[in-house]
């Protein structure tokens, strides 16, 4: 029988996307190294967003995260080479595509402000997270989830949009250098 942890996940606080997180993930694992076994909490603090190469993860709930992100990612890939007319093959990940994917790349992949096409794969993702948490009560799948979901809320508190408009220019200005070298 699968462990229950009724304890961390009953005093975990609500995510949001549209709100500040309400815990860090520091604290989250804090909370969770309390009552989860060793083994779990070991799982637990491996969770990425970016999909491993390999697909050794025992937990089905990573194993199909890993599968839907590298899926989206590879049809974003896809996409982006087909415009710039170059061999998608060399950076395509893995294998098992998830076709059923290939509409929502499409659709960010035509949002023009890179910011808006990130916030739309964002709650793309949570959107396919809160899917597989149903009938996830007190299980350590359900705590897998909560701890992606907050790493996604992390990633989106770190844009800046002044930092990204810095960024920008002086790719632009590189680019133009680079361009009058030629």
């Amino acid at each position: 029988m699968k462990r229950q942890y009724y304890y961390t996940v009953t005093s975990l606080p609500y995510l949001s996307y549209d709100k500040p997180c309400p815990i860090r993930q520091e604290d989250f694992l804090s909370l969770c190294q309390v009552e989860l076994t060793k083994t779990d909490f070991v799982t637990l603090q491996s969770v990425t967003l970016f999909p491993d190469q390999c697909e050794k993860d025992s937990l089905l709930v990573i194993r199909n995260w890993n599968k839907w992100e590298r899926s989206i990612r590879n049809e974003l890939v896809k996409l982006r080479a087909a415009k710039l007319a170059v061999d998608a093959d060399i950076y395509i990940r893995g294998s098992d595509p998830e076709r059923s994917l290939y509409r929502l790349a499409q659709e960010i992949f035509e949002v023009k402000s890179p910011l808006a096409a990130e916030e739309m794969l964002n709650r793309a993702r949570l959107k396919f997270l809160e899917e597989m948490e149903r009938d996830q009560y007190f299980t350590l799948t359900r705590l897998v989830i909560y701890f992606l979901k907050l790493k996604i809320m992390a990633k989106k508190s770190n844009f800046n949009t002044e930092k990204g408009r810095e960024k920008l220019k002086i790719i632009l200005n590189q680019a133009s250098a680079d361009e009058i070298r030629f």
